[in-house]
């Protein structure tokens, strides 16, 4: 095959083909043109550094110079070219030698294959994210290797364990696990391992530096790499520590008030829904006789109740379980059959906020009743005696007989009386009240009272009442004795002290009346040892409950019935600044103004009532069981910082189920707050401008699909030369040129209006609702503000293509307008991008001249020289005025090297010569880029370039060096070695001649330094 006829098969070609001889493209197929942006004759004689990424230049550049001469064929390599405009494309090339014009070539075939290059640097950007964001989250997070130690963790996990990153990093899970759970976590993680399956939430407990534990909640998975093997684990650590804490302070409780309802004097029930018994007390067990196991699960009427009641029983249920309190007096059958009369308070309950229930109180009133049946019987009966003691006195002197009849039946029923006074419940005295209204001497006593005092009768005549009290309550027994004579009964409580010395707590009703003439006060007393235990025990585990809130680590408050506060822990106080001393007794919602300035309701007041209200100050209230859930925003705190924070409030009952206050816990959740308000700020705007990003931009074009049949209008900005502002001055001035566009953009727009960075320089503006006319002013606003923006910062030239378009009809879908923008957009950018390169070229020329200073008029003695040694060699004057421009702006590339190597004045290390290296491929940009200067792009990217090859960029040796850089090459040298500059005095004529003769043949061509010093001789002679 012809040559011809190959390079006619290449451009049929389907795929991207290429041929590289030298540092330059000799062709390029339409495939290759195609996925560029350049055309044919543009790739034909491009040199390689303007097609190829610089940091894949080095791989292509050993392709091209060194492949032809030896080694492997073909070559499989991946490389980035750079398109027109600016793009980067991922490519796989296969490279085999050929010969093109009778010298050694390289063939290049590709395949563009971006997808997976893109992923990667998605993946790699998206990873690191993803590690920001774990570093922000509460919950601890980590990865171990196969061996367990750690290997990543975020900043919680050593707030958990109370590490530094730098001792917990390498550390291996033993140390940092509780000896009694390294096994089980063992066999944890074996099993994953083993399995491949991830495990959720298993406990365990893990040992702070200071040697403390923490509960832990951990979640584990497998870390497998690119094959599937296990390389190690990852895991979410949470700390459970306060939920094990508040679940011992529940157990406690929990056992506190079952030994209240095991002990109570009562018997207690309760009955499920339907009618079952599912829980009895001792108490229950002593009136009728059946122990718990025999009643549970069993029907109420099958047990206790008499089959006649049996319809009253299951009306009491009915009336209980609908929410009423019911209370009666009633009949009961014990086990053994036989009735028992007792008073029942039944009422609903929910344990655990599950299915209704009923609790139900026994109490055992045979007794009492009895004795009042009784004393009622002898009312009756002391009443039919009156009334024939009145008939008698009437007819005293006719029916004598039926006096002494009377008499009898007096006498029998004071027997009777004195038969109940004996045998009453309640210790029962009768005292006389003296003239100075005091309680004197005992006059009768029954025999309750003699057997809890432990005196005989006989013995309790010759006392006083004031003999049977404890000493420091003598003042309160004639206060009451007083209170009872004006209301004429009185009930209190007083220690009085037995026979024996023990004191026994007593409840005491008193009544004054006239007996005989005289005035007589009926004590009528009851022992009420056993219920001053059960309060005593109550105040213990009030003491107690006191006592956990105050060491809870939440801070937390409560309040009692009357929302007056009766708590207030250290915690509270240390978020608060407000002591306990000082608000401890306070009520008028004194809680909330540490937390809102000013007293107001809070979550806690919802416990009192359900008022819709409070309720409304909330955004959202959580609601399991009795206890409330929230979270707030709250001004005050930290100094009027404020803070958010999470809420938890319940109830406190007493043993009878009754509400007597409420508990608030609260917990700091301002960082987590704030890092999701972070997360979700980052997610929607780009970091750079603070313009919305691409995402939100596309989200609203979504949201705009339902609004068809309304005007929209779209405006696109595109920054001219943000690429050539990048590669020649560098990322952070293109970024500075980014975000001065958005400024400017901003500026001419409202807040609210939405404003997008769409891509690397690309902005796109939302107006909806907005005719052609109001779009095309913001369009003028845009170009004002840029003219003003230029004004102020002349150093760097701010340009812009802007294209807009706007909904004409009905039915035209945002993606459609966006596309007609973006065009519009592309269309002016096409007849303004010379323009603004050039100003941008001039722009750094300037900057050039600016920073030139060390070496001043280094560039018009290098045009002197060239000129001489050109002639000198015979070039054309057209060849001459080319090299002149050379010599002028061969360093322009150094406007991208930073002033702190540019002007270093000793040696440069190997990475600042490297950063120094760089200014020819910058200069080559330029130079591709300014008109009037494309021609000397190449010499400009070439004239450090070495005779030997061992020069930069490229690495081109002998002829391969076009010859006005190996002209420059001598002459830059000379002025370079005889000039004075930062890190060296100048040398003298004849020392620099010596230097170049030494490196004719490796650095400078041999045959033209002859040359340049015979010229410079002659020049100088004349």
């Amino acid at each position: 095959m012809s040559m011809d006829d190959f390079l006619n098969f290449l451009k049929i070609l389907p795929i991207p083909a290429y041929l590289i001889q030298g540092a330059s493209l000799r062709m390029g197929n339409p495939a290759m043109a195609r996925i560029t942006g350049y055309s044919v004759e543009e790739l034909a004689g491009m040199p390689i550094a303007g097609l190829v990424h610089q940091e894949d230049l080095p791989r292509i550049n050993d392709v091209s110079l060194r492949f032809p001469a030896g080694g492997d064929d073909p070559v499989n390599l991946e490389w980035r070219a750079v398109g027109r405009r600016g793009e980067v494309i991922h490519l796989r090339g296969w490279h085999s030698r050929v010969k093109f014009d009778g010298r050694p070539a390289v063939l290049g075939l590709a395949v563009d294959n971006p997808g997976q290059k893109r992923t990667a640097e998605e993946i790699e950007k998206s990873e690191a994210r993803l590690r920001e964001v774990l570093d922000e989250i509460e919950d601890g997070y980590y990865e171990v290797d196969l061996a367990g130690n750690f290997t990543f963790f975020n900043r919680s996990l050593c707030r958990i364990g109370g590490y530094s990153p730098g001792e917990l990093k390498g550390m291996n899970y033993r140390s940092y696990t509780a000896p009694e759970k390294q096994e089980a976590v063992f066999r944890t993680f074996n099993k994953i391992y083993t399995t491949g399956q991830p495990v959720k939430l298993f406990d365990y407990i893990i040992l702070r530096k200071d040697g403390s534990k923490r509960f832990v909640e951990n979640s584990v998975s497998l870390i497998r790499d690119s094959e599937g093997r296990g390389i190690g684990f990852r895991g979410i650590v949470r700390d459970i520590t306060d939920r094990k804490l508040e679940k011992a302070e529940h157990d406690l409780l929990k056992a506190y008030f079952k030994e209240l309802f095991d002990n109570s004097p009562e018997g207690i029930a309760i009955i499920d829904g339907n009618d079952r018994f599912v829980q009895v007390n001792r108490g229950f067990e002593k009136i009728f006789q059946y122990s718990a196991g025999e009643v549970r699960g069993r029907r109420v009427n099958e047990l206790i109740v008499p089959p006649e009641l049996s319809g009253q029983a299951t009306d009491v249920s009915r009336r209980a379980l609908g929410g009423e309190v019911v209370q009666m007096e009633t009949v009961r059958k014990r086990k053994d059959g036989s009735l028992v009369d007792v008073s029942i308070l039944a009422y609903p309950i929910a344990p655990g906020g599950g299915q209704a229930a009923i609790y139900v109180m026994y109490s055992d009133i045979t007794e009492r009743k009895r004795a009042r049946e009784e004393l009622q019987a002898l009312n009756e009966e002391l009443e039919a005696a009156n009334e024939e003691l009145m008939a008698a006195e009437e007819e005293l002197k006719q029916k004598l007989a039926e006096l002494q009849k009377s008499e009898r039946a007096l006498r029998e029923s004071e027997n009777k009386y004195r038969q109940l006074f004996h045998n009453a419940n309640d210790g029962i005295i009768l005292v006389e009240v003296k003239d100075d209204q005091r309680l004197g001497r005992v006059i009768e006593v029954n025999d309750v009272v003699c057997k809890m005092l432990e005196y005989g009768r006989e013995e309790f005549l010759t006392l006083t009442v004031l003999d049977l009290v404890v000493g420091d309550q003598l003042n309160r027994v004639h206060e009451i004795t007083r209170a009872a004579l004006v209301q004429g009964r009185s009930t209190f409580e007083l220690t009085c002290v037995s026979k024996s010395g023990h004191k026994i707590p007593l409840e005491i009703g008193c009544h004054i009346f006239t007996l005989n003439g005289e005035r007589v006060g009926l004590l009528v007393a009851r022992d009420i040892t056993d219920r001053k235990l059960a309060e005593e025990k109550l105040r213990a585990a009030n003491r107690q409950l006191q006592d956990i809130i105050e060491f809870l680590p939440d801070p937390t408050f409560a309040l009692d019935i009357e929302k007056k506060v009766i708590a207030w822990n250290r915690a509270i106080e240390e978020m608060t600044g407000v002591p306990k001393d000082q608000i401890v007794g306070l009520g008028d919602r004194a809680y909330s103004v540490p937390f809102y300035g000013m007293p107001r309701p809070a979550l806690i007041d919802l416990i009192f009532s359900d008022d819709r209200e409070i309720a409304s100050l909330y955004d959202n209230i959580e609601r399991k069981g009795d206890t409330l859930f929230t979270e707030a925003f709250v001004p005050s705190l930290f100094e009027g910082r404020g803070a958010y924070i999470w809420v938890k409030a319940s109830p406190l009952y007493d043993s009878r189920g009754n509400v007597v206050g409420a508990i608030e816990s609260i917990r700091d959740i301002t960082d987590r707050k704030r890092a999701e308000q972070q997360l979700k700020y980052l997610s929607l705007h780009d970091p750079l401008t603070g313009t919305y990003n691409r995402a939100y931009f596309e989200e609203e074009m979504r949201r705009l699909e339902g609004r068809r049949h309304k005007p929209l209008g779209i405006i696109v900005c595109d920054i001219d030369g943000l690429k050539l502002v990048n590669d020649t001055l560098g990322h952070k001035c293109g970024d500075d040129l980014l975000a001065a566009a958005a400024a400017v953009i901003k500026e001419s727009f409202r807040e609210g209006d939405m404003i997008a960075r769409i891509g690397g320089d690309e902005f796109a503006i939302l107006l909806p609702d907005s005719g052609r006319d109001v779009v095309e002013g913001a369009c003028a606003r845009i170009r004002t503000a840029v003219a003003r923006y230029n004004e102020k910062n002349p150093g760097l030239p701010l340009s812009m293509s802007i294209g807009f378009s706007v909904s004409g009809q009905p039915g035209v879908s945002p993606a459609e307008l966006f596309k007609e923008a973006d065009n519009s957009m592309y269309r002016e950018k096409l007849h303004r991008s010379q323009s603004a390169r050039s100003a941008i070229v001039q722009t750094l020329m300037k900057a050039l001249e600016a920073r030139d200073f060390i070496t001043e008029g280094h560039a018009e003695r290098l045009q002197d020289l060239v000129t001489v040694m050109a002639r000198s060699i015979g070039l054309p004057e057209q060849n001459i005025t080319d090299l002149r421009l050379l010599a002028q702006f061969h360093d322009i590339g150094k406007v991208g090297v930073s002033d702190r190597i540019l002007f270093k004045p000793g040696q440069l290390t190997l990475e600042e010569a490297a950063e120094m290296h760089r200014h020819c491929e910058i200069g080559h940009r330029i130079a591709q880029t300014a008109p009037g200067m494309d021609h000397i792009a190449d010499w400009i990217l070439k004239h450090h370039e070495w005779w030997n090859g061992n020069g930069y960029p490229i690495g081109l040796k002998g002829e391969e060096i076009p010859l006005e850089c190996r002209i420059l090459a001598i002459v830059d040298a000379y002025d370079a070695m005889t000039t004075d500059r930062p890190y060296r005095k100048a040398m003298s004529h004849e020392e620099a001649v010596a230097e170049l003769k030494r490196c004719a043949g490796t650095q400078f061509d041999p045959d033209l330094v002859p040359v340049f010093i015979q010229a410079f001789e002659k020049g100088k002679n004349s």
